[in-house]
């Protein structure tokens, strides 16, 4: 069976809109609690700061990012969790084809 576009449709949340919208509305979906984002680093001189991220999604799930922002780093870090999330879900589809007679 194709799964391109399955695959395709899957990963389209991942490219447009906002990710911490998509993340958020993703993780309802499935029933989780809302993804929760902690500041974990700030680089640089003040003029030029880096702001590094985490993002939490259930227990299991942690994502980085880093920005010139704070709400920069947490897009980063959505889109980095979202693409795990995509990634986990391609995954068991694969096994669960493969698993198939």
């Amino acid at each position: 069976r194709d799964l391109s576009p399955l695959l395709q449709e899957m990963c389209e949340p991942v490219v447009r809109g906002d990710p911490k919208s998509t993340l958020q509305e993703l993780c309802h979906a499935r029933g989780l609690l809302p993804p929760v984002y902690r500041l974990l680093e700030t680089q640089g001189p003040e003029h030029r700061r880096t702001f590094v991220v985490e993002c939490f999604v259930g227990a299991a799930l942690t994502a980085h990012g880093s920005g010139f922002s704070k709400k920069e780093a947490e897009r980063q870090a959505a889109r980095a969790a979202l693409e795990q999330l995509v990634e986990t879900d391609t995954q068991g589809a694969s096994a669960q084809e493969e698993a198939e007679p």
